[in-house]
């Protein structure tokens, strides 16, 4: 639901270059109306107010991940859906980018999705193009499915897969 609250942001910050992970990142946020949460996306992440009670706000969240994203590029599956979300949150909450040199995700976009697609189109095994699917054909374990941490791990393992390819 694309004007569903954002409950959780996760991902790595890879070196450009080698392509090395440097770091993971994974945030809980604190909503401000769960009673209007979608039940099966709060079943999927798994989502009860007690393993919510670290949450942070999502202003504080948003400060932090500007530096992350800065001259970095977002690497995602879908990730015109991520972005959409995250563009407009970060507008929501005063974050408006009027210079593209503000703005930390100018340019920098890569869908795995997309790739997968050009790569594998043929391929009578892969129907729907799913992270799930992908990663089983490419036999890449999803330890805890629809977690923004571990899906950013998976789309991560699956992109290096299909440079290989």
């Amino acid at each position: 639901m694309p004007n569903a609250e954002i409950l959780e942001i996760g991902g790595l910050l890879v070196d450009q270059r080698t392509l090395r992970i440097e770091k993971e990142f994974e945030y809980k946020i604190r909503p401000k109306n769960i009673k209007l949460a979608d039940p099966e996306s709060l079943r999927l992440i798994n989502y009860t107010p007690e393993s919510w009670e670290d949450s942070r706000p999502l202003n504080e969240v948003l400060e932090e991940l500007i530096p992350i994203f800065k001259d970095n590029i977002m690497v995602g599956f879908n990730i015109a859906m991520d972005y959409a979300r995250l563009e407009r949150v970060f507008f929501e909450n005063g974050y408006i980018f009027y210079q593209r040199k503000s703005d930390p995700f100018y340019r920098r976009r890569i869908d795995v999705l997309s790739i997968a697609y050009a790569k594998l189109k043929d391929e009578p095994q892969i129907k729907y193009f799913s992270l799930r699917e992908l990663c089983d054909y490419f036999q890449i374990p999803i330890k805890k499915e629809h977690s923004a941490l571990e899906d950013s791990r998976a789309t991560y393992k699956l992109f290096l897969k299909l440079l290989e390819f």
